[in-house]
């Protein structure tokens, strides 16, 4: 955290230790590049990424169970297997999405809140 010392002024650091320049909101979905065998593992995909592939998901899909988007949300990502890991990343993400009401399930399907 030195390096934090030195850029106070100039960085964010946010409650997951993902860094970023302050003022920077030009979050993108990045999905890997399917010539590149590097995939990203989930713990480096900040949450604001994670909700806008699950929106992204929910909005192109008929009926989405939760289950089924974080398993889309994870090919997405490029992960064959979703393991616990990835699993509880998109569930913290998920369950924080329907708290602030941004997606909601109606009759066990995901919805995007108007």
């Amino acid at each position: 955290r030195t390096f934090q010392y030195f850029l106070n002024d100039k960085i964010d650091v946010d409650e997951k230790d993902f860094v970023r320049l302050i003022g920077f909101e030009n979050i993108k979905v990045r999905i890997p590049d399917p010539n590149d065998d590097y995939i990203r593992p989930i713990s480096y995909i900040c949450d604001e990424e994670l909700v806008m592939a699950m929106k992204a998901i929910v909005s192109n899909s008929y009926g989405i169970t939760p289950d089924n988007l974080f398993i889309t949300t994870a090919r997405e990502f490029g992960f064959k297997r979703t393991g616990e890991n990835i699993i509880n990343a998109l569930l913290s993400v998920y369950l924080t999405m329907l708290d602030n009401g941004e997606i909601t399930e109606v009759d066990g399907k995901v919805r995007i809140t108007d």
